[in-house]
């Protein structure tokens, strides 16, 4: 056979197959497979980076540009793109497009996804932004301090025109229905209130228009949300949603956990059978994800529409909120803004898992009755294992909202943790998620249905195209048991399978400031005439006690404080040293042996490698004090 044959016809099955996955997905992820962008504005970029982006990791770990407030940030987290001195463009994800013109629409099927490329005038680039939505940006010019560039943000889609359904009269035996506006059958009516213009979303591209508030009673909730946007009110307070409200064949769902937590019930999800149980003032409701049969108090009743998922957030019908609940419902048909009205009000609720007890202060996660009980205690310090029985670190889950996530050889991640949304993890139940954890991504955590404690990663699922059309999905990475319920003693679980001997660091030492070489210049020509030798100083004394205290004097401080073992790779190449906290009053110090036999101290410099490590500088060598 023919080899040059063969190879053509197989890249061309390939290509066949390619389309046809790409087919299969523009059907599931958006109607039209495009995306479409607002107003085309400018900026530049100045300062520029100053250091080399990371090729191996995260190309945002020291910070960059914010879009949408156009100003400079240090926080990973909050950066969208950064641009550096040697001509490097970095962002979360970067498509290079062939077209020229920004306000074009976009195919959502792009392949070569980048993090970093090296720029050139003219090019565009579409780019994944740090709330997950994108942008497209053109570079305008290229100067030696500065970039300008042109950009614009993702918009919603063109709405299609479509011929207004005519008004029906209400037959008698049915329950009244309201034309071209989602259905909310058989709830109490109100009044439509006069709407008055809420602030710009935060996506910066709309103007939300929100009704005045239903007259409530003190002890009442006023809920406010809008079809399509992700923006909701709660007492005239914003938070976000996971999950817009929408219209499903006439009926309109909206986000039960959100809903529910917001007038003080509790969510419990069983994954294994896809049912939701909620418990508000004496009653226990229970639905099942596509099942239009609920029970109130084991009473069964038919919803008008079945529970689904979407993204991660179960969506229920409105007219099972308001008659479950007792609440009342208000839709606005010209506005599309829909207000709830009752339930008992929570105090300091933001509808997304937070609330306040009247014996303690409110912290995000925190163990408020309105939030899932685990059928497992999973606050407290675990010890975590991967594949092959390897050791993986730990992770340590606080009450107050916080979590320590260490993992082994590499270091350790702090944040905030939030209760997971109804179905947002199908795996695990009722799980939580570390936010913004290792790796600058969300991580789940919970039992699965076997009752192990596992530790998943959030992945962007990419089949087909660019992202899949934003589809996210967990993968499984370790396993873990319990080390202790206290999680401070994360600090117990150790980072590396190597362990050091720091007894070593005991005693009395002798500082030296080391000499050495210092070149001679002609002042007049700058050029090297010779050199003279510095012998070096006496620079003080340290004591390291086996108690994990120190007392360092030298020329410039006296200083007693507290020493640790370093975490792996705090001290890169060292690992085995201990950090004298605030060595000077103000910076850590570390101690460690040189490879040439030398112990050293260095202090903190408050600068960064690329990968994110401190830089420490030698500031003493040490001799052992007879």
């Amino acid at each position: 056979m023919n080899k040059k044959w063969f190879y053509a016809t197989v890249l061309s099955l390939l290509a066949g197959l390619c389309l046809l996955l790409l087919n299969v997905q523009q059907t599931e992820a958006s109607s039209d497979g495009y995306l479409y962008w607002g107003e085309e504005q400018s900026t530049e970029y100045a300062p520029l980076h100053l250091y080399t982006l990371n090729w191996s990791g995260d190309v945002l770990d020291r910070g960059g540009m914010n879009l949408s407030s156009l100003s400079l940030t240090s926080s990973s987290r909050e950066a969208d793109i950064v641009i550096n001195q040697y001509g490097a463009f970095g962002a979360r994800s970067i498509t290079k497009l062939s077209s020229r013109d920004l306000s074009e629409r976009t195919s959502i099927y792009q392949q070569g996804t980048l993090n970093s490329v090296t720029m050139s005038q003219g090019d565009i680039y579409l780019i994944t932004l740090h709330d997950g939505k994108y942008a497209k940006i053109r570079i305008d010019r290229i100067s030696s301090g500065s970039v300008a560039f042109s950009y614009v943000f993702e918009v919603e889609a063109p709405a299609v025109t479509s011929t207004p359904t005519p008004v029906q009269t209400p037959i008698a035996t049915q329950a009244p229905v309201v034309t071209q506006a989602p259905v909310v059958t058989q709830a109490p009516v109100v009044t439509q209130p006069p709407v008055a213009t809420l602030p710009p979303s935060s996506s910066g591209n709309q103007t939300v228009p929100q009704p005045t508030a239903i007259p409530a009673t003190s002890n009442d909730q006023v809920i406010t949300l809008t079809i399509g946007n992700k923006q909701a009110y709660i007492n005239n307070k914003a938070t976000s949603l996971s999950t817009s409200p929408v219209v499903k064949n006439g009926t309109t769902l909206v986000p039960l956990r959100f809903i529910a937590t917001s007038i003080g019930a509790g969510v419990e999800w069983d994954n294994k059978t896809q049912r939701i149980t909620i418990t508000h003032e004496g009653k226990i409701i229970i639905l099942t994800v596509n099942s239009k049969t609920a029970t109130i108090n084991g009473v069964p009743t038919t919803l008008l529409t079945a529970p689904i998922v979407s993204n991660g957030t179960t969506l229920v019908p409105i007219r099972f909120i308001s008659e479950t609940f007792n609440m009342k419902v208000n839709y606005n048909s010209v506005t599309q803004v829909i207000t709830i009205t009752g339930g008992s009000a929570v105090s300091g609720s933001n509808g997304q898992g937070s609330s306040s007890n009247s014996g303690g202060s409110s912290s995000s996660g925190s163990t408020a009755t309105n939030q899932p009980v685990h059928t497992k205690s999973i606050f407290g310090a675990w010890k975590l294992t991967g594949g092959f029985d390897r050791e993986a670190g730990g992770v340590a889950i606080f009450e107050d909202g916080t979590y320590i996530h260490r993992v082994m050889y590499e270091g350790e991640k702090k944040g905030k943790w939030r209760y997971a949304e109804v179905g947002e993890v199908p795996d695990l139940s009722n799980a939580i998620i570390l936010q913004y954890g290792y790796q600058n991504v969300d991580w789940a955590v919970g039992f699965d249905a076997q009752g192990n404690f596992k530790m998943y990663y959030r992945i962007l699922i990419s089949a087909g195209g660019l992202y899949g059309g934003r589809e996210y999905g967990w993968s499984e990475d370790t396993i873990g048991t319990k080390h202790s319920d206290r999680p401070e003693d994360i600090k117990q679980i150790r980072m590396s399978a190597i362990e050091y001997d720091y007894s070593k660091y005991y005693g009395s030492w002798n500082l030296w400031i080391e000499g050495g070489a210092i070149s001679i210049y002609n002042p007049a020509t700058g050029e090297y005439i010779g050199h003279k030798l510095s012998y070096g100083a006496d620079g003080g004394t340290l004591t390291i006690n086996a108690n994990g205290t120190y007392t360092l004097k030298t020329y410039l401080v006296t200083q007693t404080g507290k020493w640790r073992p370093a975490d792996y790779n705090e001290v890169p190449g060292y690992n085995g040293a201990i950090i004298l906290e605030a060595g000077d009053g103000k910076q850590a110090w570390a101690m460690y042996g040189t490879p040439s036999g030398k112990m050293a101290l260095a202090y903190d410099t408050d600068g960064k490698y690329t990968d994110g490590s401190t830089i420490w500088i030698i500031q003493f060598v040490l001799d052992k004090s007879k």
